[in-house]
């Protein structure tokens, strides 16, 4: 029976417990027993049904002096072995000095919480250095296209010029590569284009000015020519 109805138990009754002539019972009795209990609704709030439960717990020894049943009043069994089960508040006010999911994982919790700020500076660091080698492998580019330019402004062979616009159009190559492979990134690129562009206009420009100037030197010798 037991294994069914876990709230009932075994008890004794002593001879003679209950008054009466001849005395009842006339000898020691076992026999099955429940404990007094006090129910409620489901539909009762829980706040309620913990303060009232309080309240028998908190001023037991009060409560029995009008009452000597209130003395017997005494925590049920949580897991389950009772008539019918703990109300959600009642069982707010048993459970009122278990610590919460939060204090009892403090330690765990607070490591993992370290662990991850740690991981998250570590992300931080490693995507600054990462913008870092992408803005200075874009410096670099700029600063070889400064040289370009300074050097086709004052080149005076149009042999070096063409070595220029090759080299020129090999590094555009080479920052489409970094760019493709996010060694830089599209800012830099648009820096890097705007540079190039300067650079390629540098060498035509000094193209046309040797062209101009060879032009000239040809037409008086030509002009010399004649007039000898």
């Amino acid at each position: 029976m037991q294994v069914k109805r876990p709230a009932l138990k075994t008890v004794t009754l002593a001879k003679g417990v209950y008054s009466g002539t001849p005395a009842i019972p006339d000898r020691d009795i076992t026999t099955v027993a429940a404990d007094r209990i006090l129910v409620t609704r489901n539909a009762v709030p829980e706040e309620v049904v913990r303060r009232v439960t309080a309240t028998l717990f908190e001023n037991q020894r009060e409560l029995s002096l009008s009452s000597r049943l209130a003395s017997f009043v005494s925590q049920p069994a949580l897991s389950g072995a009772t008539l019918l089960p703990v109300h959600p508040g009642a069982a707010a006010f048993y459970n009122r000095d278990q610590p919460s999911f939060f204090q009892e994982n403090a330690e765990p919790i607070g490591v993992t919480i370290s662990v991850a700020a740690i991981l998250a500076s570590l992300l931080l660091w490693v995507k600054r250095r990462w913008e870092e080698g992408q803005k200075g492998r874009i410096d670099v580019y700029n600063l070889d296209l400064l040289r370009v330019t300074e050097t086709a402004r004052t080149s005076a062979s149009a042999s070096e010029l063409d070595r220029l616009r090759s080299g020129l159009f090999e590094m555009l190559d080479q920052v489409v590569n970094d760019l493709d492979k996010d060694r830089i990134d599209g800012q830099g690129f648009q820096y890097f284009a705007f540079t190039w562009r300067v650079a390629l206009d540098a060498i035509t420009a000094r193209q046309a000015e040797l062209d101009g100037k060879a032009g000239n030197s040809r037409r008086k010798s030509g002009k010399l020519s004649t007039e000898v």
